[in-house]
């Protein structure tokens, strides 16, 4: 018995860090769950043991979300693939369970398995009118059908489950469908439609007091202002991301100084530039992050383009290539204002020097690379 009430107990603790664990007090419901979490662990293995099957049920999908948060999605999982091997394949838990699965795998980059776990988690919830586990299926679903291609039907499902999510009241699934649209759109070249997404997303997340969403959509919002050509807008929306942020969230400070990097070297303003992009590798050295520095880089490239210093421009830009890859393939940055810079370098230089400072900056080690960045914004800063 008394095992029994101990595992009740770790439920409602459990519901209670979920239910706070978007708001502003996120961190410390985060906080709970964490000193509940090995407890939560032991009491489904009792659970399951002891055939109470629904126990074990209702202990994981209520810390499902906080599983996620504090980054242990792997044990997670393999918690609930045990419970799944405890149930009647083709039971209601299972449904609920398999969707949580698809979550969890998806999260963990493991896009076949999740694409396995969404398809039956929402054939197997569709038969069971479970709406809010196959709306949570259909969203991975769809984000798994863009990531292999399958751009049309995954828009398609990301359209429904916005909506779906927004009618039943699921938070943060309204949020993560949001996303997925704004992606679909962004791929097919609905460009306005992709700013109107996050718009969107920046309601919901804004009325669920949800300060580490809020804060990165307003990041988003300023990149999309960028490539739309608006410095001042993109520095607005930023600046904002960074008020909202504070010390809590390490990560969007670090692309908000980097967004305001950019917007400060479109209006020409090399000095605050170099200042913001100082801080942003600064951050990103301390995060450990190599998409980051690589964004640094190209970002410092940019910089050097504009003081006139093209070879070296060129060079940061191969070596932020080589370092982290752009999206889709190419040596070209998707960004339109750090592309237009690698462009307006190269053609500063012949071809020859051109194809030479590449080759160059691609063989470069880190160590010299950043001594290059540290040189440019050092004679930014000297020239205030």
């Amino acid at each position: 018995r008394s095992r029994e009430l101990l595992a009740a107990y770790l439920t409602r603790r459990a519901e209670d860090s979920r239910a706070h664990l978007y708001g502003t007090d996120g961190a410390l419901a985060q906080a709970r769950f964490d000193d509940n979490a090995a407890d939560i662990a032991a009491a489904v293995d009792w659970a399951l043991e002891s055939g109470r099957r629904s126990i074990a049920v209702e202990l994981m999908l209520a810390g499902v979300d906080c599983w996620v948060a504090s980054g242990r999605q792997n044990q997670a999982l393999g918690l609930v693939v045990l419970v799944l091997d405890h149930l009647p394949h083709q039971s209601p838990e299972a449904a609920r369970l398999l969707a949580a699965a698809a979550m969890l795998s998806h999260q963990l980059s493991d896009h076949d398995q999740a694409l396995t776990y969404a398809r039956q988690a929402l054939a197997l919830a569709e038969r069971h009118g479970d709406r809010i586990s196959a709306s949570t299926a259909r969203t991975f679903l769809a984000a798994e059908l863009m990531f292999s291609g399958e751009l049309a039907d995954g828009l398609a499902l990301a359209t429904q489950a916005a909506a779906e999510a927004e009618e039943l009241g699921l938070y943060p699934l309204s949020a993560q469908a949001l996303s997925l649209l704004a992606m679909a759109r962004a791929y097919s070249g609905d460009f306005e439609g992709e700013r109107r997404a996050h718009e969107a997303k920046l309601a919901v997340v804004r009325a669920n007091g949800d300060l580490a969403r809020t804060a990165d959509v307003l990041n988003t919002l300023a990149e999309i202002a960028l490539d739309d050509g608006d410095a001042a807008t993109a520095r607005a929306f930023a600046v904002e991301a960074l008020g909202v942020a504070g010390q809590r969230l390490p990560t969007v400070v670090r692309d908000a100084s980097i967004t305001l990097a950019r917007a400060a070297l479109a209006e020409g303003d090399l000095a605050e530039a170099g200042r913001r992009l100082a801080e942003a590798l600064d951050q990103s050295d301390r995060l450990g992050q190599t998409f980051a520095v690589a964004q640094c880089l190209r970002v410092g490239g940019g910089v050097a383009a504009a003081r006139g210093d093209a070879d070296t421009a060129v060079r940061l830009f191969a070596a932020a290539q080589s370092l982290s890859a752009s999206p889709g393939g190419g040596d070209v940055p998707p960004d339109h204002d750090l592309a237009a810079a690698l462009t307006e370098a190269r053609a500063s230089l012949s071809e020859q020097a051109a194809r030479t400072a590449w080759t160059l900056g691609s063989g470069l080690p880190l160590a010299s690379v950043r001594a290059q960045l540290t040189d440019v914004l050092d004679r930014v800063s000297a020239s205030r």
